[in-house]
């Protein structure tokens, strides 16, 4: 289909609102722009996509014929090329829009070479500008009817709809309470968000994924807000507000403006301007003094050329986590542990029996503050092919640190026979007490369990010590299942603060130039973040945190595309990103001997990427496409750091630079317009990085780059009207040096954090997606997951300590030494890999004619046994060899989670009213947790959300 035959039709054609026309399901091939009214329409073989929403192209024929006339006869000329033979031409030979005299006046037309674009060289007349730029509603009618041609939207045209994509609109996110990014994890099958802070989330995509915390860790799933990168973990958990949609893309990307995107892409699409007047307004009030604002204002500047959208979300709630030690007594009482803070002795000196709790301490932790708004400008001249749009935003978090729940492994499991007999000790025990000597704590909750469960056996007739055994045994599995029966409760001697605020802006222009499409895309974002948290989630110093840091990012990308052929396209890019990162980090630890470790790393960050691809799309039959593409991917980071342990100042320097191609090759058969299948394989690749927290007791090291090769097939078809659709795919990935995140222990020192590399690892498996549509207006989705993974050959050394008698004739007189093992992973599941997982959604659209219409909703999900560590949640070894902690110590089990919501709307449609309900069945579910057990005798959890629920008021005007 010519763009010439394309404006000869449009100008043919008066009161005709056409949105979309295209084969569902094949991916885009031919991309061209049209100048029509002023509007920017993208036109591919197979897929037609035309921005006229709200607005009716009213005979552009005139304005185009008087600009140029001989170019509008080349373009009748061209009908020929769709429509050739004589059955094609009588589609329209008896339609009252192509009259018999308008045929006759173009075959008298000379044939010129066409011209593109078109510039009109005269102001058109201000009455058909007018005319032009109406809303349809006040036009007069032309007696056609209106002509509804529906496709599938996706929000972008950076994905063919053979890539495996989950998209959410924005119903979807609205009914799942979206507030930031991590929050699809929920509803995303082989998609893991784990946030154990406001402001560093880690993801994981089939398994994939890296979980630093760190500010400079760059994850392997890529971020995009409307096209921008944004590269550092604080700015990719923004605030979800007024979006179109968003895709969450799996596998590696080997193509495109992608980088470090090993594992996918999450990409973020915001309402633009349309050029209407427009506005709404959303209020949810719940549970917590939950209190969320969302709404956008828009309006057009001058007509169709200039308009504007400014929208903006505000989020508060109070924290749903008790603080125990809020109020707490100044001064210590003999024999009272204060919310588990050490006794007092009357033999203490004044100072020393005073609290070491401060004053002032917050009591609900845990809460919500937030605020973000955006500013988008769109500008579209009338006669040129091009769309500039220019974005704003800015935002501000501010709450409380996030804890979680401290549980002790101090203590000895023992174990005995059928008769009693004592078999085996193990040194530590999920459920005893944390820290070391007077800075030892137990959890108030963890004692009145134990005590229960010793009076439920007792009274069942078990003796002691066997009772006693019994009772540690059960009470450490439920621990590390459910947690304790207070889950929302713990006690914390820091309250401090965490903030973050960012801003930035960026500019994207489409051009055509000639018969190609240039698109430029440039934006910059920064972020100021201060945090004051207790780390430990105990009343005592064990090891703390204060950190500030400070970012500033510039991207540039330049993508040039065009047509070989009317059966092939091309593509061909770069993009440039700069970053620099400034950060002080403040800890301080207790050693275990009245002794504290005050440590403090200072360091700069200057990292420079640069990615330069090309991919095609080529229709080499008519049901066969292959596409593919390939990039080169450069990256260089230079660390300067500085460690400040006690007054021991040491200095790194270091300088590093990675470089490796990429590259994607699909081949796809088309069964019919509605169903497809393909095989895929992609390369990936992500790069090295500095482990700027692993710095404690080492000089600064560097995490290599991974590499990954992925091989995909899968399905896509529609039946019955697209009643029903299904999406399946099967992977297999396999990965050479796997950067994973190790937690390395040593007996009286704190512990390491530090990425390294697993020699080999690989994962495999399948997802399915089906939509069916069974009664009108009632829609089912379906999504499944199945995952193995795991590592292949990876080993770590960890230091562990024992007690050894030296002298062989004197057994009894033992000396703690501190040996190096190598703990081996081989075989492990990978982190953040659950094997099976499923999502459920029901939405029901109930028409109650005259008075509105109803809508429940139900959404829920399932997700098996996730382990936070490579030691699939039992964590390390002790010095005997022993693994003593239980299953899924350091993981959730699996879990279902309900949300159920209830919406109705006005007949007017401008007003909704909706209750909701989430997590309904309160269920406690840990999202991350950390592994302490040889440093200060502790096991620390991130909990979720308990279950809220509120109403929802939306105005849209």
């Amino acid at each position: 289909m010519s763009p010439a035959f394309l404006r000869t039709l449009f100008a043919r054609v008066e009161g005709i609102r056409l949105f979309a026309i295209g084969r569902k399901g094949r991916p885009s091939q031919l991309r061209r722009q049209l100048p029509v009214s002023g509007r920017v329409l993208w036109v591919r073989s197979g897929l037609l996509v035309l921005a006229v929403a709200g607005f009716v192209v009213e005979s552009p024929r005139p304005a185009f014929a008087q600009a140029n006339p001989d170019a509008a006869a080349d373009a009748d000329a061209e009908t020929d090329d769709l429509f050739g033979d004589e059955d094609d031409a009588d589609l329209f030979a008896d339609d009252e829009l192509f009259s018999d005299e308008d045929q006759t006046q173009e075959e008298a037309a000379p044939p010129r070479d066409p011209v593109v674009p078109i510039v009109q060289e005269e102001e058109p007349e201000s009455e058909l500008l007018e005319e032009a730029l109406r809303p349809r509603s006040e036009l007069p009618s032309s007696g056609i009817e209106e002509i509804l041609i529906q496709g599938q939207a996706t929000g972008t045209d950076e994905f063919d709809t053979t890539d495996s994509v989950t998209a959410f609109g924005a119903e979807d996110l609205q009914a799942l309470g979206v507030q930031d990014v991590s929050d699809l994890s929920a509803a995303t099958p082989n998609l893991e968000i784990r946030v154990q802070s406001a402001t560093s989330p880690t993801f994981f995509v089939r398994g994939v994924g890296l979980a630093d915390f760190s500010a400079n860790a760059p994850g392997a799933v890529a971020v995009y807000q409307d096209d921008v990168a944004r590269n550092a973990p604080p700015l990719q958990l923004g605030t979800v507000f007024d979006v179109e949609t968003i895709n969450v893309l799996r596998g590696p990307q080997g193509t495109g403006p992608s980088r470090n995107a090993s594992a996918g892409a999450i990409k973020i699409y915001s309402n633009k301007p349309t050029g209407d007047f427009s506005a709404s307004l959303r209020s949810t009030y719940g549970n917590y003094n939950f209190q969320d604002f969302e709404g956008h204002v828009e309006a057009p500047i001058f007509g169709d050329v200039l308009s504007a959208r400014i929208a903006f979300r505000s989020i508060r709630r109070d924290g749903y986590l008790e603080n125990g030690c809020a109020g707490a007594p100044r001064v210590k009482q003999v024999g009272v542990r204060q919310c588990g803070e050490s006794v007092g002795s009357p033999n203490e000196p004044p100072q020393d029996q005073l609290s070491m709790i401060p004053a002032g301490l917050d009591k609900n932790l845990n809460d919500r503050g937030r605020w973000a708004a955006r500013g988008l400008l769109r500008f579209q001249p009338v006669n040129y092919d091009m769309e500039w749009l220019l974005g704003i935003h800015g935002s501000r978090l501010n709450e409380t640190s996030r804890v979680g729940q401290a549980i002790g492994t101090l203590g000895t499991q023992r174990f005995r026979d059928e008769n009693g007999v004592l078999v085996k000790e193990i040194r530590g025990r999920l459920g005893g007490s944390a820290g070391v000597g007077d800075l030892s704590y137990t959890d108030p909750d963890v004692t009145a369990m134990s005590t229960a469960v010793g009076r439920l056996l007792r009274d069942q007739g078990v003796g002691q010590p066997l009772r006693r055994e019994l009772r540690d045994l059960i009470v450490a599995k439920k621990l590390a299942q459910n947690l304790d029966p207070e889950p929302y409760r713990g006690d914390y001697n820091k309250t401090g603060n965490t903030r973050l605020d960012t801003w930035g802006g960026y500019l994207r222009g489409d051009l055509a130039i000639g018969s190609l499409n240039l698109k430029t895309i440039t934006g910059f974002d920064a972020y100021e973040r201060s945090t004051d948290t207790d780390q430990d989630f105990t009343p005592n110093v064990l090891f703390e945190n204060r950190s500030n840091d400070r970012l500033w990012q510039a991207t540039q990308e330049l993508e040039l595309s065009g047509e070989l052929g009317d059966s092939a396209s091309w593509t061909a890019g770069t993009f440039v990103l700069i970053d620099y990162l400034d950060a002080v980090v403040r800890n301080e630890f207790d050693t275990g001997a009245a002794s504290f470790v005050n440590a403090g790393r200072q360091y700069s960050q200057e990292q420079q990427s640069l990615g330069v691809y090309g991919s095609f799309v080529w229709d080499f039959l008519d049901d066969f496409t292959l596409d593919g593409g390939i990039r080169y991917n450069w990256h260089r980071s230079r660390i300067d750091f500085e460690l400040d342990r006690a007054g021991n100042i040491v200095t790194n320097v270091e300088t590093e630079t990675w470089d490796h191609p990429t590259g994607t090759l699909r081949l796809t058969y088309h069964f019919t317009d509605e169903i497809d299948i393909f095989t895929k394989y992609s390369h990936g690749w992500k790069s090295g990085y500095f482990n700027a927290t692993a710095s404690l007791r080492k000089r600064i090291t560097a995490a290599g780059p991974e590499k990954i090769d992925s091989w995909e097939s899968g399905v896509r078809g529609s039946w019955f009207d697209s009643r029903l659709s299904v999406e399946a795919a099967a992977f297999y990935y396999r990965y050479a040096d796997y950067q994973v995140f190790q937690v390395d222990q040593e007996f009286g020192s704190p512990p390491e954090v530090e990425v390294i590399n697993a020699s080999d690892a690989e994962n495999y498996g399948a997802e399915l997606e089906l939509m069916l549509e069974p009664l009108e207006g009632l829609i089912l989705t379906a999504r499944a997951a199945w995952l193995e993974s795991k590592f292949l050959d990876f080993s770590d050394p960890q230091f562990v300590q024992k007690n050894v008698a030296l002298d062989p004739n004197n057994p009894g007189d033992l000396t703690l030494l501190t040996f190096q093992i190598d703990e081996n992973f081989s075989g492990n599941r990978l982190i953040n890999s659950p094997q099976y997982s499923l999502s459920l959604s029901a939405l029901w659209n109930i028409d109650l004619g005259r008075y509105g219409t109803l809508q429940p909703r139900y959404d829920g999900s399932w997700v098996d046994d996730v382990y936070f560590d490579s030691t699939q949640g039992k964590g390390v070894q002790n010095g005997n060899g022993d693994i003593f902690l239980p299953d899924n110590t350091l993981g959730q089990e699996a879990h279902w989670t309900h949300n159920v919501r209830l919406a109705y709307t006005l007949p007017s449609g401008n007003v909704e009213i909706a209750g909701w309900v989430r997590n309904l069945e309160d269920d406690v579910i840990k999202v991350g947790g950390f592994n302490a057990s040889t440093f200060q005798n502790l096991i620390i959890n991130f909990v979720g959300e308990p279950r809220t629920y509120g109403i929802d008021v939306r105005l849209t005007f």
